[in-house]
């Protein structure tokens, strides 16, 4: 829900990026994938550490608790060029929306069809433009929403 509402408010204020996708369907997986990685629904959690670790330089003891900042990572820049701006020519790289290994999020593939689906849905009917700015709200701080996305479609499908 939250990644879907980030990314048609992309797609509203940006309209060459919303002609793009219409144009070519196949780039609608490429949008969810770059949507997903920009706008991380669940921004951190935690874990705690069963056995000392060393990540680079740091030593983390057995029983200590660490962060995990999944929106951080999907924007390393190392990792995604220009990470802040969403892009349609990155392609499908590999993010942690959704976590990784026994921790990775069973609702994965129906998230992804999901906003996958919405999107095809939505462009069978006219372009939509944002009709006023939308509000955003953070929830229980893990959580990145809007909470208002005001949109209007153009009458008789017009571009």
């Amino acid at each position: 829900m939250n990644t879907l509402a980030h990314l048609l408010w992309q797609l509203g204020s940006h309209p060459g990026l919303q002609s793009a996708l219409r144009r070519d369907p196949s780039l609608v997986p490429v949008a969810v994938e770059e949507a997903l990685r920009l706008w991380t629904p669940v921004d951190h959690g935690t874990r705690v550490t069963t056995r000392p670790v060393v990540l680079g330089d740091t030593e983390i003891p057995a029983g200590a608790r660490v962060v995990l900042l999944t929106g951080a990572a999907n924007r390393d820049p190392e990792v995604f060029p220009d990470p802040d701006t969403f892009r349609l020519d990155r392609g499908v790289k590999r993010h942690l929306t959704f976590g990784h290994g026994i921790h990775f999020c069973l609702g994965a593939h129906l998230a992804r069809a999901e906003c996958t689906q919405v999107l095809r849905e939505l462009f069978r009917h006219p372009v939509f433009t944002l009709t006023d700015e939308p509000t955003r709200y953070f929830e229980n701080g893990r959580h990145i929403c809007l909470d208002r996305l005001p949109v209007r479609f153009a009458p008789g499908g017009e571009e």
